[in-house]
């Protein structure tokens, strides 16, 4: 059977720069890759927008017959969630309709219910002082970034270059709630990175019990971007989707 095609969602503030090394190892293994970078990074857009730009990737691979695997970072969780709607291949199959997606993984990403934001999850706790809020954006003190992201990269990457390809993140795609909990239809993986200072480890395994259907966890013990930290741990959890 063709090997399924992996699509990366980054996170807040991010493209899908950070995805390379995953891409380079899959890429050696013979996998097809899409990336989709998301108009809230850098823009004003909302998480609906965000959604739409990835249905608009996913959607066109389904129609061409394309085993999906939707491979979601952080913020991106809740845009590539919803953006998954009328597309299980499983759902798809039983209909007569061609590809969808296989599995979802969430890579220290937000699993969360329907009705659900960025800012229902945060409650109401205090703004934090390293976010300020400009023109309809929300930008990342630096020094904070490198704390809260890079913390652990290994020498040969500099935590200061990567904190300056940090864009400014629309204030908008933060209230966006979910209305579709695409995890109710499609078997999902979660890594759980235990040294992760965004996305404490208490908040994700938080999320792994909001999983509406089949879910399988995985541990490494990164910091929040084991894209760069540990590229292997993220390729051995799209494998184990791949397998699921």
């Amino acid at each position: 059977m063709t090997l399924p095609t992996i699509v990366f969602v980054p996170g807040a503030w991010h493209t899908c720069d950070y995805y390379k090394p995953v891409i380079s190892i899959l890429t050696n293994k013979g996998f097809p890759t899409a990336t989709v970078n998301l108009p809230s990074v850098g823009g004003i857009s909302s998480m609906t927008d965000d959604a739409i730009a990835i249905h608009k990737v996913t959607s066109k691979l389904a129609e061409d017959g394309q085993r999906i695997i939707l491979v979601m970072h952080s913020y991106g969780g809740i845009p590539g969630t919803e953006s998954a709607k009328d597309l299980s291949w499983e759902i798809r199959q039983a209909n007569g309709e061609p590809g969808g997606i296989i599995a979802l993984v969430y890579v220290s990403a937000y699993l969360i219910k329907e009705g659900m934001s960025v800012m229902s999850v945060a409650g109401d706790a205090e703004w934090p002082s390293f976010l300020t809020k400009q023109d309809g954006q929300i930008l990342y003190d630096k020094p904070t970034a490198i704390e809260k992201f890079y913390h652990d990269f290994p020498q040969n990457e500099s935590p200061t270059a990567w904190a300056e390809k940090m864009k400014p993140q629309s204030e908008a795609s933060f209230s966006g709630a979910l209305s579709y909990a695409a995890h109710k239809d499609i078997p999902a993986v979660y890594l759980l990175c235990e040294q992760d200072r965004s996305l404490p480890i208490g908040l994700q395994e938080l999320f792994v019990t909001y999983a509406e259907g089949k879910i399988t966890t995985r541990r490494c013990k990164s910091g929040h971007s084991p894209m760069v930290t540990m590229p292997d741990e993220v390729v051995e959890t799209i494998l184990l989707a791949v397998e699921a």
